[in-house]
């Protein structure tokens, strides 16, 4: 009788033990997806705001370098290699000639040596 109770004993605690761990482990994991969600809502609102305070210098940019050359466009967009070898377009404001992509290939033909120089 007293062997019988020992393990009933026993098995409850195993059961309303790994029934804790359990609900903790779930507690923890709605805790994780809540804070996700709020850190997710925080950036896209602060992005928000950061868009619409820089939106004006964003237009003097662009104005800018529509004036200062008359060619081209405003920005310029290039394929990089993200995370796990995903391609994405990036894209900014031009700072370079309109062309300069065709013309890198003639220019580093051209380039020499500082010590050709020498």
């Amino acid at each position: 009788m007293i062997n019988a109770y020992k393990e009933i004993s026993t098995t409850v605690l195993e059961v309303s033990s790994k029934r804790i761990e359990s609900e903790i482990l779930y507690s923890h994991e709605i805790e994780y997806n809540t804070y996700d969600f709020m850190k997710r809502v925080v950036d896209i609102f602060l992005s928000l705001i950061g868009l619409i305070l820089l939106v004006p210098l964003f237009i003097i940019i662009a104005f800018a370098i529509k004036f200062e050359s008359k060619g081209g466009s405003v920005f310029y967009s290039q394929d990089r290699v993200g995370i796990d070898g995903k391609v994405f377009k990036m894209y900014k404001f031009r700072s370079m000639i309109p062309n300069a992509d065709d013309l890198l290939g003639s220019l580093q033909i051209k380039k020499r040596s500082f010590w050709e120089y020498v």
